[in-house]
């Protein structure tokens, strides 16, 4: 499912000139929509169900997901989807080194 993801992102990318940033905007609002009515069907309130001290929480993690897919659907234009595809696929080992070098996790 991740494979062809990448690749559609590819095509509309590369092969149909869309912007990247158009991609990211497209991908977000509809997420948060679909999201937004999944919640309210199930009876929620998403927007006042969350505590105000968890605003800063919620409004940072949708600034680096969306930086994240901003980054992933760059790096699909600018690379071979086999390259990108390996990186993807070796992310926990990155993590792990990463983990180790930047902050001494110990691996277990």
């Amino acid at each position: 499912m991740q494979i062809s993801y990448i690749s559609i992102a590819k095509f509309v990318v590369s092969e149909m000139d869309v912007s990247p940033i158009d991609l990211c905007v497209i991908r977000t609002g509809t997420l948060c929509l679909c999201a937004y009515l999944v919640s309210r069907y199930n009876g929620c309130r998403p927007i006042s169900d969350i505590r105000s001290e968890q605003w800063g929480l919620v409004v940072t993690r949708a600034l680096f997901g969306a930086a994240a897919y901003g980054s992933m659907v760059l790096a699909v234009g600018n690379v071979s989807i086999l390259v990108f595809t390996i990186l993807l696929n070796t992310a926990p080992f990155w993590t792990a080194l990463l983990g180790y070098y930047a902050i001494g996790e110990v691996l277990s």
